[in-house]
């Protein structure tokens, strides 16, 4: 029997396009693991797991190193191929150290970085990467009074009706370099339809502020609920109409302070913003607005 050349051609093309679907499983009790974030090492490619723990990556991933990263679990990373089917992650062993669960008066209340609708801002959005971005805030002795952190709140602009994200607490070493997570456990919420304030309760947690200061950030899930079509313009003397994807929610910025610093966290490495921003961009020295409430 002849084969065309052209049904061979269509046959190599579909195994080049072909996907890699994978599952996440706790070890321990082999229940899936939601939302994860799975990045190429060193390559702007990255997905998030959806609700049911799966992703997929097409055949050009083959065997390429792969990191993922979960709150609550050990970071793994693995050479990805057609074999892995299921992957394994090991629950974190060392998470509640630094969280405190001594009784609270909750009389005193102080607000860092309070944030205002007055003027607008430039906004961080997402195009399709699982992307952390996070503002250090560093400790002041003024904080010993009402040292836990009851609640977080962001500047939040969604296209979507309830646009899930997530955020994470990072504490840092006396260097200011990111040490662990605080929260043992993910951290979810909702942005509304519109721009709005976003607040999140986390005063349960009994977290308190480290002596070394802490790092807030967000967490983008791409996932096809949060996803949304876009029209944008290029920048030039004739400006064109370009069409794109994007995920909901986007975070309004704003300008560091003196003693802050911004992280982000892509291509599989927590980096300072320091070291990728660039000088002539808008949102040069600045990061996600971010305002916390602490209480005794």
């Amino acid at each position: 029997m002849k084969i065309s050349l052209s049904l061979i051609l269509i046959f190599i093309s579909l195994l080049a396009n072909a996907q890699l679907s994978t599952v996440l499983k706790n070890s321990l009790t082999k229940q899936p693991v939601s939302y994860a974030n799975i990045w190429i090492l060193g390559e702007n490619i990255g997905t998030t797991a959806d609700e049911n723990s799966n992703f997929t990556f097409d055949n050009s991933v083959k065997n390429k190193r792969i990191t993922i990263s979960c709150v609550g679990f050990d970071r793994r990373e693995i050479v990805f191929n057609a074999s892995s089917k299921t992957i394994y992650l090991k629950r974190a062993g060392n998470l509640l150290k630094e969280v405190s669960v001594t009784p609270r008066l909750r009389n005193k209340i102080l607000v860092v970085n309070r944030l205002s609708k007055n003027k607008w801002k430039p906004s961080f959005e997402n195009g399709g990467n699982p992307w952390l971005m996070g503002r250090c805030f560093p400790f002041r002795e003024k904080y010993e009074v009402t040292p836990y952190i009851n609640q977080v709140k962001f500047f939040t602009r969604s296209r979507v009706s309830d646009a899930k994200f997530g955020i994470q607490l990072v504490s840092i070493n006396k260097n200011g370099q990111p040490k662990k997570t605080l929260n043992s456990q993910p951290i979810y919420d909702f942005a509304k339809k519109r721009t709005s304030f976003t607040e999140i309760d986390i005063s349960d947690l009994n977290i308190e502020m480290p002596e070394t200061g802490i790092i807030m950030a967000v967490e983008w899930i791409i996932v096809s609920k949060n996803r949304h079509e876009c029209t944008y313009f290029t920048k030039g003397k004739i400006p064109e109409e370009v069409k794109g994807v994007s995920y909901s929610p986007s975070f309004i910025a704003s300008k560091l302070k003196s003693g802050e610093a911004a992280w982000s966290y892509s291509r599989g490495t927590l980096r300072n913003d320091k070291q990728i921003r660039n000088p002539d961009s808008k949102i040069h020295n600045r990061t996600v607005a971010i305002e916390l409430t602490l209480s005794n």
